[in-house]
């Protein structure tokens, strides 16, 4: 009797083990897929979250750890900027604005989410250890007032920033949505690759402030942008140093950032467009030690001895972005309230995080 029930119910129990082992509804992994978030503003403080379940094929107590420390960072920068601010998190994300909770949830699903899923594809392997802050605010006043309460200090930069020392991002969001692009990059790639160069962070965190995610929002492409304007005439006018000197040195030139930042940005786009732009994300954090500036994985990436050759036909393309292109069908604008819901992380006009 034993051996008949074990032989009629034995299979039909085992299929049915096998499925919750490997049915594809499980998440198999934390990063870049995050928690769901929890709202709150300051009124409601203290907040008290149960621990999240273990997720499975990840849930050790280092992802406890982290979902228990986003909620500490929330609580605090709450306690900081007052009862007008909302907040909410999305592990390891830890979003607060002066604006509706329901308008954050819009900015992380829109550019946040989006943006963390296709670089962690791209480039980032290592998931955030600690929780990465954004501040979100609605205008110029806010964005100034809240840089003082945070920092006791008024910045340049009127469109945003990463304070790396405390994986916060301050962004003035009325500057459009490639502003926290930029940072985001940043702030992601710190973790992955801590010690990129600043040519080499500038230029791969620019290249997200204007750029347009797949079909499938799996991958993000950076596109031509307002840089060019500080480009091309240094270009024209004989001004631009040569590819070596930009990547050799450990810091941008302080009295020409403008003119370094376009040139790092435009050459991860001609890198990109050329695909080669990850693996030589990847050889150089590989190389990093013997490579600081990631000069030797240039010349190995292309086969060269002298990049002079590389930096003659990166000028040739420069310059041919600048031509126009002759379009069939010349689209409508869209209009300001829906730009960036076609893809394409919104930008501006304005000058992004860390432009002087």
């Amino acid at each position: 009797m034993v051996r008949l029930l074990t032989l009629i119910l034995g299979p039909p129990l085992i299929v049915g083990l096998a499925y919750l082992l490997a049915r594809p509804d499980v998440p198999r992994s934390a990063w870049p897929w995050p928690a769901p978030s929890t709202v709150a503003n300051a009124a409601e403080l203290p907040i008290v979250q149960p621990p999240r379940p273990p997720v499975p094929g990840v849930g050790d107590s280092s992802d406890a750890a982290l979902v228990s420390a986003c909620q500490r960072k929330r609580e605090d920068l709450m306690r900081r900027l007052g009862t007008r601010f909302f907040s909410i998190v999305h592990t390891p994300f830890v979003i607060v604005g002066d604006v509706p909770a329901a308008e954050l949830e819009r900015h992380y699903r829109e550019t946040i989410g989006p943006t963390a899923r296709a670089l962690a594809i791209a480039y980032f392997d290592r998931p955030p250890s600690e929780p990465v802050s954004l501040i979100l605010l609605s205008g110029d006043e806010a964005y100034q007032s809240c840089v003082e309460q945070l920092d006791g200090q008024k910045r340049p930069a009127f469109a945003g920033y990463y304070e790396r020392s405390d994986h916060r991002i301050v962004v003035n969001a009325a500057t459009g949505e490639g502003t926290i692009a930029h940072e985001l990059t940043h702030a992601l790639g710190h973790f992955d690759f801590p010690d990129m160069p600043e040519w080499f962070d500038e230029g791969l965190a620019s290249l997200h402030e204007e750029a347009r995610f797949s079909d499938d929002r799996l991958r993000i492409t950076g596109t031509k942008n307002w840089r060019i304007r500080y480009l091309l005439p240094a270009l024209r006018q004989g001004t631009l140093r040569p590819l070596e000197s930009l990547i050799g040195e450990a810091r941008v030139r302080p009295n020409q950032q403008a003119v370094d930042y376009a040139h790092a940005r435009f050459f991860c786009l001609f890198l990109q467009e050329r695909g080669l732009l990850e693996p030589f994300y990847r050889k150089f954090r590989l190389a990093v030690a013997g490579d600081p500036t990631g000069s030797r994985t240039l010349h190995a990436l292309f086969n060269v001895n002298d990049l002079g050759p590389i930096d003659q036909e990166f000028r040739s393309w420069v310059l041919a972005l600048e031509r126009p292109t002759v379009r069939a069908i010349v689209p409508e604008p869209v209009p300001a309230a829906e730009s960036g819901r076609d893809g394409r992380p919104r930008s501006s006009d304005k000058k992004p995080a860390g432009e002087p």
